[in-house]
């Protein structure tokens, strides 16, 4: 792209101060017109809670409504198709199935199922045009096609609007509604939606206003025009977080005083009574780790590893360094039962150390006596998730702080935990497989230790990958692992089923996987459950009281259970190749051969396809990331569903690499000019950083 081309004609708009102390961009979304208390409960499940949140909700990619297309066999892909209605038909009991009756530009038969939904049938007239928009497939033994994954789209839509945005919605909120919901927003709050980038910047690449890119992301002219205006918005987003970046090192680097001197005894001790011996990897990460100590630098360090390399290990022996010296540790973890296994972990391999474990669901008076003890110096080691960085906490003297999957944690959560103490050191976990040379350029703040191999008693997991059709096959494998004495995983992408998605939940299938292994005991676990209900059966599991556990990705991040050796992933396909590794990583952590049974249907993408066969292939985490960056790229691998670190909405870094240069250079530039966002230029991307990223500790040096 060249960034010297003004990609949309327009003028600048006026901002009143008025305007301004009447509407913030933070306002809630029931403060735009047109959005009633029902309306905000469904824009809530899409997190979107805010003006500025809805009006950058974007699509994921528009269809033109004046192409008409050909019908695919493609169940894996949307398609939006100008349909003839030929007839209808209803069937079930009551007449609760509407199948409509179709042909496309080209003649093809296409079927419509309706399941419960007869509010189609206003659209279902004989000899009248529809768009349908979703997944269409072949159906058996016949030249027919038929989807029940599928919308009808209101002609409304086609009348205003050029092209059919797709956004990702939830039950009870269309595309149609949305539309107008963004537009409405656009139109209210269009005089204070202001320039976030200094004035410099904007000249420079003579940049359109803001208000004009946001709106052609949503509803452009034509699609040439779309793509320039993402490559403007991927250039915000790159620089935006660049000057993050920036201004966290800027802080969080430097000369401290000494930390305490200490012998190293409780650490060497702790070494010596483990019931295993670590590797070389481990024990060179720990040498590192305690230079570290003993200079006159902040730490800021990534522990980079595989799954099962044993970076908790690790991150333990360095955390008994400040403990030996008298200092506090936080020790965060981004789920509740991820944080509680470390704690059990910890407290089983140091019980003479005070350690507590904080959690939102414990009683009130159970956090109370935390508190008190804390900021009193009892407690040596607390455990937790976010609920580490509430007000209420507050320690006597903490000198360090653990991040584990620190990609599901953001820069100004970092920031929060810092805060706690004065010259708090960092540590970050991460097994997630992202490529050296992407952490290197993402998270530049942070030294970088790599564990790469596994402890030496570890097997190979080997991997299956199976056609849903082959569920003889699935049942004797499975059978096998549970006639020796066995234990393991059935996962799944949803907790209940969904006729639009037609996808396996893990609801459904632990009723069918109870009747199928009949024999053995089975029980459940997914994200709506309270977290000691989860507790108790994840407890339960570790005691093998029962055999299968039936579960959703709840449990792809850290969990420990030593005696699996057998995880079946359903719908495989509905996986990125990150989230698959990990859910692999939860078996195989014994000296016991371990199997991963993927399966999916027969129809699946070329690109799905793809991941499945990689993973069969190999086992090393960080081959699979140099993959997946190749096949998807980082973009994608770090796309709108990472809800921490990275969270770009448009930009991606195979596709905008250049962008990402220049966005660098200039955020360096911008902080090495106006270190403090103190000048008149740098007010607005100062505000936008308080108000909408709500950063505000990196400001504090600024007087």
């Amino acid at each position: 792209m060249n960034l010297n081309e003004s990609v949309l004609n327009s003028k600048s708009t006026s901002i009143s101060n008025e305007s301004k102390k009447k509407l913030n961009l933070i306002d809630p979304i029931s403060n735009v017109k047109g959005i009633g208390e029902e309306s905000v409960k469904l824009l809530e499940k899409l997190s979107i809670y805010t003006v500025w949140d809805l009006i950058t909700y974007f699509p994921k990619r528009f269809f033109d409504f004046k192409i008409n297309n050909k019908v695919i066999d493609d169940s894996d892909q949307n398609q939006l198709l100008l349909l003839k209605v030929v007839n209808k038909e209803y069937k079930g009991r009551n007449g609760s199935i509407l199948t409509i009756f179709c042909q496309d530009f080209e003649n093809n038969f296409i079927e419509l199922l309706c399941f419960n939904r007869n509010f189609y049938e206003q659209y279902a007239i004989p000899g009248s045009n529809i768009y349908a928009f979703g997944k269409f497939k072949r159906k058996m033994y016949s030249s027919h096609f038929i989807s029940s994954s599928f919308k009808i789209i209101s002609p409304k839509l086609a009348d205003e609007f050029d092209f059919f945005p797709n956004y990702r919605l939830t039950k009870g909120l269309s595309t149609f509604i949305l539309a107008r919901f963004i537009k409405s927003a656009l139109f209210q709050y269009k005089e204070i939606l202001h320039e976030i980038l200094p004035v410099s910047l904007i000249e420079k690449y003579k940049f359109p206003p803001f208000y004009e890119i946001i709106y052609t992301l949503h509803f452009p002219k034509d699609l040439e025009l779309f793509e320039k205006a993402r490559k403007i918005y991927a250039y915000y987003e790159f620089f935006i977080y660049m000057v993050k970046i920036s201004l966290f090192k800027k802080k969080y680097k430097g000369k401290v005083e000494p930390r305490n001197i200490i012998s190293g005894k409780l650490q060497k001790e702790f070494i010596e009574k483990l019931p295993f011996v670590l590797t070389e990897d481990q024990l060179k990460a720990i040498d590192e780790l305690n230079l570290e100590y003993n200079g006159n630098y902040l730490i800021n360090t990534l522990i980079h590893g595989d799954v099962g390399s044993g970076k908790t290990i690790v991150s333990f022996s360095f955390l008994l360094n400040y403990i030996e010296a008298g200092y506090q540790a936080a020790f965060m973890a981004p789920t509740e039962i991820l944080a509680k296994q470390h704690y059990n972990n910890f407290l089983a391999l140091c019980p003479q150390i005070k350690s507590s474990f904080l959690s939102s669901s414990l009683r009130k008076s159970e956090k109370e006596k935390i508190y008190r003890e804390l900021e009193s110096g009892k407690i040596n080691v607390l455990f937790g998730t976010h609920s580490i960085i509430t007000d209420n906490v507050n320690f006597k003297n903490l000198k360090v702080a653990i991040i584990d999957e620190q990609q599901q944690f953001g820069v100004n959560q970092r920031i929060k935990l810092r805060q706690k103490g004065k010259d708090v050191d960092l540590l970050v976990l991460s097994a997630t497989p992202i490529p050296r040379t992407v952490y290197l350029t993402l998270y530049g703040d942070l030294n970088i230790i790599t564990i790469k191999h596994l402890p030496k008693n570890r097997k190979q997991v080997k991997t299956y990958f199976l056609y849903e059709n082959e569920s003889n096959r699935l049942v004797e494998l499975i059978e096998k692992e549970l006639s020796i004495g066995n234990t393991g995983f059935f996962v799944y992408p949803v907790i209940e089923e969904d006729n639009e998605l037609e996808l396996k939940s893990a609801k459904e299938m632990f009723e069918k996987i109870k009747k199928l292994f009949n024999k053995y005991k089975v029980e459940l676990i997914h994200g709506q459950m309270k977290d000691d209900q989860i507790d108790e059966i994840m407890n339960d599991f570790k005691e093998k009281k029962f055999q299968i556990l039936v579960s959703t990705t709840i449990i792809a991040v850290g969990i420990d259970i030593p005696h699996s050796t057998f995880i079946v992933i359903e719908e495989a396909k509905r996986f990125g190749l990150s989230t698959l590794h990990q859910l692999r990583g939860r078996v195989g952590r014994n000296d016991k051969p371990s199997i991963c049974v993927l399966t999916c249907p027969k129809s699946i993408s070329d690109i799905a396809r793809q991941r499945v066969s990689k993973l069969c292939e190999t086992t090393d985490g960080f081959e699979i990331a140099e993959f997946d960056l190749k096949l998807r790229g980082p973009g994608e691998v770090f796309g709108t569903k990472q809800s921490g670190e990275i969270n770009f909405k448009l930009a991606d870094f195979v596709k905008d690499h250049n962008l990402f240069k220049y966005a660098l250079e200039d955020a360096k530039q911008i902080i090495e000019k106006d270190p403090f966002l103190q000048q008149e230029e740098s007010f607005n991307l100062k505000n936008y950083l308080r108000e909408i990223e709500n950063v505000t500790d990196i400001f504090l040096l600024s007087g």
